[in-house]
C-alpha cells in the first residue's frame, strides 16, 4: 500500500509543476498571440484575394477545351489542372509553363497558343492551386509537382523546356534545380532566376525576356540573370510591360507596372516570336 501511495505522488507532480507554470497571464498572452497571428494570417489572405487578375475576355476563346485557333488544338490534361496546346504535326519538343502569382491561368493562353504554333512544340499551361504556385513553400512545391505531373503525362515529348511569368519563372527555376536530367531549358518571361543555375552549364540553355517598359523587373534585376543562367539568351521588347505577356491588368501589386507603348498584340506577337525561335534552337541543339 505504501508503494502504490508513493507510485501515485509521483506520477502527480509533473502535472502539478504544469499546471502551476501556466499562468493565467501566460494563457492571456497565448491566446493574444494566436489572435494576432489569425488577424495578420486573414489581412494578407485579404489582400492577395483583392489583387487577383482576372483574364480578359479576349483570352477565353484560347482558353476553351476542345476548340482550334489557328490550327493549333486546345486540351485538357491532369484532371482539369492543365491545358495543352497542340500544333498540327508537333515536334518531340515541349514547354511547360507556370503562369504569374495571383494571375488566372487563362490570361496566359493566347500566348501559349501562338508559342505552340510558331515553334511547332507542344505548350502546357498550368493552372495552379490558388494562383499561388510560386508564392513560398508549400505552394512552390504543389506548382513542381504539377510540373512533374505534366512531363509524365505526355512520354512522346523527348524533350521539355520549363518556363513561366514573373513568379511563375521562380517556380521553373526551382524545378529545374531539383531535376537537372529532365529539363533542357528554362525560359523566364519577365522573371528574375532566384536560384543559380550555372552548375548545369552543360546541359541547359536559358531564356530571359523583359520588356523595357516593366514596372516589376527592373534593368538592374534582369542584369543579374547572366550570373545565375547557363547558356543565356536575353531578349529585351521595347516598350512592353510587365502585364504584356498575358490578357489581363492593369497590374498594381505588389508594385505599380510601367505603361506599355506598344500594343498588347505587339508584345505578345515580339514573346511568341522570341520564345519559339528559342524553342527551335533548343530542339537544334539536342539532335
Amino acid at each position: 500500500d505504501d508503494l502504490l501511495i508513493c507510485v501515485r505522488v509521483l506520477a502527480c507532480r509533473p502535472a502539478r509543476r504544469i499546471r502551476s507554470s501556466c499562468s493565467p497571464l501566460r494563457y492571456v498572452m497565448l491566446l493574444a498571440l494566436a489572435l494576432l497571428f489569425l488577424l495578420l494570417a486573414a489581412a494578407f489572405s485579404a489582400l492577395l484575394w483583392r489583387n487577383r487578375q482576372p483574364a480578359f475576355e479576349s483570352a477565353r476563346r484560347f482558353a476553351a477545351v476542345g476548340s482550334t485557333v489557328d490550327g493549333v488544338e486546345c486540351v485538357e490534361m491532369l484532371n482539369s489542372s492543365a491545358l495543352a496546346y497542340i500544333p498540327p504535326s508537333p515536334e518531340e519538343i515541349g514547354l511547360v509553363y507556370v503562369p504569374g502569382a495571383l494571375v488566372e491561368h487563362a490570361a496566359y493562353a493566347p500566348l501559349c497558343s501562338a508559342i505552340a504554333r510558331r515553334s511547332g512544340c507542344v505548350v502546357v499551361l498550368l493552372r495552379v492551386p490558388l494562383r499561388m504556385s510560386a508564392l513560398g513553400w508549400p505552394f512552390t512545391s504543389l506548382g513542381c509537382r504539377r510540373v512533374a505531373a505534366a512531363i509524365a503525362a505526355l512520354p512522346n515529348v523527348k524533350t521539355w523546356a520549363v518556363g513561366g511569368h514573373s513568379m511563375g519563372g521562380g517556380t521553373a527555376c526551382s524545378f529545374v534545380a531539383a531535376n537537372p536530367r529532365k529539363v533542357a531549358g528554362v525560359c523566364l518571361h519577365g522573371s528574375l532566376a532566384w536560384i543559380d543555375l550555372r552548375a548545369q552549364q552543360e546541359t541547359l540553355c536559358s531564356l530571359a525576356v523583359r520588356g523595357s517598359c516593366d514596372g516589376l523587373l527592373t534593368t538592374a534585376m534582369f542584369d543579374a540573370n547572366p550570373a545565375r543562367l547557363p547558356n543565356l539568351t536575353a531578349v529585351i521588347i521595347d516598350g512592353g510591360n510587365h502585364a504584356g505577356y498575358g490578357h489581363y491588368g492593369p497590374q498594381r501589386f505588389p508594385l505599380p507596372d510601367g505603361e506599355r507603348t506598344i500594343s498588347l498584340e505587339a508584345q505578345q506577337a515580339q514573346v511568341s516570336d522570341a520564345t519559339a525561335t528559342w524553342l527551335q534552337n533548343l530542339r537544334k541543339a539536342q539532335q
